[in-house]
């Protein structure tokens, strides 16, 4: 006879079930911990990189206006600059075409008041402890003169052909440039006319100065195929409170940019500082073009030629920025 056996089966105990339970608690406990340190760590790194991408933007910005300050056209180093506006240019901060670069510190003192305001910049908008930085050069395609000047420069109409009334202008060779205001146009089929009315106001042209500073008139003949006419172009970079907010909702700071007359405009997202130094060639005869020593802008000699210029921004959104610099020589300088 085959005795059959019968398995029992009983269930899992109290201890064994509160057991389970609390290491399925663990481990879920743990996987959470793991997916947020993730999420940090990511939200960390994109942060990071959101930072890099703000200062060498910034950087790149800067970079491009610092190596072409002071291009003056064939003018470049003459030295022969003539200024037939009625005010002094150390006083006329737009046209001030013979600094291809100014600095000043907002140290919070209130001493930068005046140079924000010569810039155009509500001096209450500039973070204290940031500098403010300027540019100065020419505007291409340069305009060619295409008949000897006599009161008004005649140059050759392009596709490119955009200025209008209340441009500061510079004509210049190779042995001479003159500064004047655009107080109209007259437009032709293949010519155009720029008026140079003069004014009263220190702005404006003066009556009594003459276009040429030599004997010799600008025209489209002479030195390096005639003369050209070219835009002053003034730009201004400061740090000021952005339109964006951060992750974590706080207000951050941008890098704002204002060219001649217009109004000022946001550049880059986060960049909280700026600050300048500049490469100075303090004996500038001795026939070896070459930076001495790197100072603030209020310790450049007198006589000495700024090479380059040492820029460096914080980015970032978070509370310890991320810093970014470089040097960029200043081609036109000296």
């Amino acid at each position: 006879m085959v005795v059959g056996q019968r398995c029992a089966s009983r269930g899992f105990s109290l201890v064994e079930l509160m057991l389970a339970l609390t290491l399925g608690m663990i481990v879920i406990a743990g996987m959470a911990q793991l997916f947020r340190g993730t999420g940090q760590g990511h939200a960390s790194l994109e942060r990071m990189a959101r930072a890099g991408e703000s200062g060498r933007y910034a950087l790149a910005i800067l970079g491009h206006s610092a190596r072409h300050a002071g291009f003056l056209g064939c003018a470049d180093g003459s030295g022969r600059l003539v200024n037939t506006l009625n005010g002094d240019l150390d006083a006329l901060f737009e046209p001030n075409i013979g600094k291809a670069v100014q600095a000043y510190d907002n140290d919070g003192d209130g001493s930068a008041a005046a140079y924000a305001a010569a810039a155009g910049i509500d001096p209450g908008r500039i973070v204290s402890g940031t500098d403010m930085l300027t540019f100065r050069r020419l505007e291409s395609p340069l305009l060619r003169v295409s008949a000897p000047v006599d009161a008004s420069p005649v140059v050759e109409r392009t596709n490119e052909f955009e200025l209008k009334a209340g441009d500061f202008l510079l004509i210049g060779d190779c042995e001479q440039s003159s500064l004047f205001r655009l107080t109209g146009v007259v437009p032709g089929d293949r010519r155009v006319v720029l008026l140079r009315e003069p004014g009263t106001e220190s702005y404006e042209n003066a009556s009594a100065k003459a276009l040429s500073g030599i004997a010799t008139a600008y025209g489209p003949e002479g030195p390096a195929g005639g003369a050209t006419v070219g835009r002053v172009l003034t730009e201004t970079y400061f740090i000021a409170r952005g339109r964006g907010t951060g992750s974590r909702g706080e207000p951050l700071n941008s890098l704002w940019r204002r060219t001649g007359t217009a109004a000022s405009a946001e550049l880059v997202e986060g960049v909280h500082d700026l600050q300048a130094r500049f490469g100075v060639d303090a004996r500038p005869g001795d026939g070896v073009a070459a930076v001495s020593r790197y100072v603030g802008i209020d310790d450049v000699p007198a006589g000495g030629i700024v090479r380059s210029v040492e820029v460096r921004v914080a980015a970032g959104d978070g509370a310890a920025p991320r810093a970014f610099g470089q040097t960029f020589s200043l081609r036109n300088a000296g």
